[in-house]
């Protein structure tokens, strides 16, 4: 069955903009800064409120699927931070709900389990490519692959470079985190992919869809075994990793 047809240009029966204003989670406020960073990983509240003097833009971000608090820095008009959920649907639900309130500019900052031999905990991961094998991107009539055209990638590259081991590769957004198995990855590092989220390219595909500028920035926080015989998986990110890293990030677009 197809998922999404070139000739439907009808409306959603709810739409981000009318969830915004229905009773579900009415919101007084509705506008937002014209660029947001959207972090998907835990603990990024807690450095941006430890580093910076924030101040709350909204409560709860009125999105179907779960809600955020979104935070603004004081004397940075320009930029707010918010949580953007877990997996592609979340994901989704996030850039309507931002775009409705009139966003134009999204970062993803998040997470990659690394699986590819030259990557490291640590590292950094700035896709070039994003293999979509989850189920949300279908929707908006996108298929398997899609290639970044990212305006601050460059830049971005020179500036964690300068800190970090940062990669230009292809990565891959799985719904199915217990299907990644051995045979999968093996298949993965065949196309060039080294590592692996739940949000990426759902992210990216709407912000596509909607023509939106975006980036994404992946911190490697855990290194997959290559083989059944290789020392098992452990999960690798700390918050001391998180807090260089995303203060660098932060800095990198309000300065």
């Amino acid at each position: 069955m197809k998922w999404f047809f070139e000739e439907d240009n009808t409306e959603g029966v709810i739409t981000g903009a009318e969830h915004i204003k229905s009773s579900h989670k009415p919101v007084d406020k509705f506008d937002l800064p014209k660029n947001a960073m959207i972090f998907c990983l835990s603990k990024w509240d807690k450095v941006l409120q430890e580093n910076y003097k924030t101040k709350v833009l909204l409560e709860k971000l009125p999105r179907f699927c779960g809600t955020s608090v979104v935070y603004g820095i004081e004397g940075v008009e320009d930029w707010c931070f918010l949580h953007g959920g877990v997996g592609a649907p979340v994901m989704a639900d996030t850039v309507e709900t931002l775009r409705a309130f009139g966003v134009e500019k999204l970062v993803l900052v998040g997470l990659a389990g690394g699986f590819g031999e030259e990557v490291a905990i640590g590292d950094i991961i700035l896709p070039n490519k994003i293999l979509s094998e989850e189920g949300t991107s279908i929707h908006y009539g996108f298929g398997d692959w899609t290639r970044l055209n990212c305006l601050d990638s460059k830049r971005l590259y020179e500036c964690l470079s300068n800190k970090y081991k940062v990669f230009e590769k292809p990565t891959v957004t799985t719904d199915a985190v217990y299907r990644q198995t051995f045979f999968k990855e093996k298949l993965w590092r065949e196309l060039g992919c080294v590592g692996v989220d739940m949000e990426a390219s759902a992210f990216v595909n709407l912000c596509k869809y909607f023509d939106l500028e975006y980036s994404v920035v992946l911190r490697v926080s855990d290194k997959h075994p290559l083989t059944q015989n290789s020392p098992k998986w452990e999960f690798g990110a700390k918050l001391d990793y998180r807090k260089e890293f995303l203060t660098s990030i932060i800095n990198f677009y309000i300065t």
